[in-house]
């Protein structure tokens, strides 16, 4: 076997106005790689290195040939292999999903068969609260919530789609934290990330409090009387509490669940409020978040809160979206 094959078969392909042999020695008998930042010269990265150590292993160059560019072999003191980093800036980040979609699955008791599951998302129209008459538990109703949410997408033509679970399990089994050694995992997680692939969607991990898909997936088996109260009272206390004393997390977790005005679109919620023009004013860019405000505002609160209720959202939003781009940014090595 010549150098150059054995070069070939270590996965390097030996670069103009270097020899071979040197090369192959280079790399096989102590050398090591190192970048030049700009303006250093090619002596001083020598006396860095002594200094410092290994900068760059052997595997870099391997694995991420793009990034490097052989300049030269030394022979000064042991043999090197002195590369320059090239100036290769880091993809943009991908686009934020076009779809945030909440969903929700839940057993009571647990395990049993009265499951129920929940779907929601203002942006896509999707409000989905079922009863599934199936033996199971928590986890399998979060799963058949995700398959749900998942095949409406496909049904409707939606892509670039991120689903928001409160479920550690669910999540981490999807994005591979956890293994997939239960029953459960095995039987409904390959259909999920197919499914995914589907529809070019992710998925991500959220607070109960902020779960959007709570409310309707206990509505759909009959939430109890204690929990209905309270999503009531919570409202109520946020109309009757002066707005200096409500704080962010108060509007974070106040939920509406599926009601009469959910399905009200923004021309006949203006003419359900006499008051709207101070709401299209503040959200004259965003017809979306002027319907959800308008519908606070029929659902009771007052016109500040109802706008306040509207921006904790579209926070707690902007806060995913920023969470999944960072995710998405950690995958690419320095």
């Amino acid at each position: 076997m010549t150098t150059e094959e054995s070069l070939r078969l270590m996965g390097v392909d030996p670069p103009a106005g270097i020899d071979p042999a040197d090369l192959y020695r280079t790399l096989t008998k102590g050398g090591y790689l190192c970048t030049i930042p700009e303006g250093v010269s090619e002596a001083g990265a020598h006396a860095e290195m002594e200094a410092r150590g290994k900068v760059l292993q052997l595997w870099v160059w391997r694995h991420y040939p793009e990034r490097v560019r052989i300049v030269g072999c030394s022979t000064e003191g042991r043999r090197r292999l002195v590369l320059n980093a090239l100036s290769t800036p880091k993809p943009p980040p991908p686009p934020p999903p076009r779809y945030i979609i909440y969903l929700d699955g839940c057993c009571e008791p647990n395990p049993s068969n009265n499951m129920g599951i929940g779907v929601h998302s203002d942006d896509a129209e999707i409000h989905i609260s079922e009863r599934v008459d199936q033996y199971g538990s928590n986890n399998v109703a979060e799963c058949l919530a995700a398959i749900r949410a998942l095949e409406e997408c496909r049904y409707r033509n939606l892509t670039s789609v991120r689903l928001l679970s409160d479920s550690q399990f669910l999540v981490g089994w999807i994005g591979g934290s956890y293994q997939l050694r239960s029953t459960t995992a095995r039987t409904y997680v390959p259909k999920i990330q197919g499914l995914l692939r589907e529809v070019d969607g992710s998925i991500g991990w959220i607070p109960g409090t902020v779960n959007l898909a709570d409310g309707p997936s206990r509505t759909a088996i009959g939430a109890s009387t204690t929990e209905q109260i309270a999503a009531t009272d919570s409202l109520q206390r946020i109309i009757e509490t002066p707005i200096d004393r409500l704080k962010f997390r108060d509007f974070a977790r106040l939920k509406s669940g599926r009601d009469r005005y959910s399905a009200m679109r923004l021309p006949l919620l203006r003419e359900a409020v006499d008051e709207h023009q101070a709401v299209t004013e503040v959200f004259a860019d965003d017809t979306e978040a002027e319907a959800k405000c308008l519908r606070w505002f029929l659902r009771g609160l007052d016109a500040a809160k109802a706008i306040r209720k509207v921006k904790t959202d579209r926070e707690i939003t902007a806060n995913v979206l920023r969470s999944h781009r960072q995710d998405e940014e950690d995958q690419w090595p320095l």
